[in-house]
């Protein structure tokens, strides 16, 4: 969240900021217990098999890919999520010499 706002004029509107702040925090405390799946064992048993196999040199491909979803509430009362997709993808390969 951004800096804390106060609205000394405006009791109703420092309570609504404070509920949407502790919202926002509930989600993500939420989200960061429940985001922390791993692999499974037999993808990283078909991964060791592909580069145990493979004739051109080692190499090492890392992909990691993220979804980051938000809901807010906006001035209208309304309900809006935001969806946002990061993925990466990374190749390392040696030369056949250093096999």
């Amino acid at each position: 969240m951004p800096s804390k706002f106060t609205f000394p004029q405006c009791a109703a509107c420092a309570a609504e900021v404070e509920h949407e702040r502790q919202m926002h925090e509930l989600l993500q405390s939420t989200l960061r217990r429940s985001c922390n799946e791993k692999a499974p064992e037999d993808l990283h048993q078909a991964l060791h098999h592909q580069f145990a196999n493979t004739t051109s040199g080692p190499s090492i491909i890392s992909e990691y890919r993220r979804t980051e979803i938000s809901i807010e509430i906006n001035e209208f009362g309304e309900i809006e999520q935001h969806e946002i997709t990061i993925e990466h993808t990374q190749e390392i390969r040696f030369p056949d010499e250093l096999a």
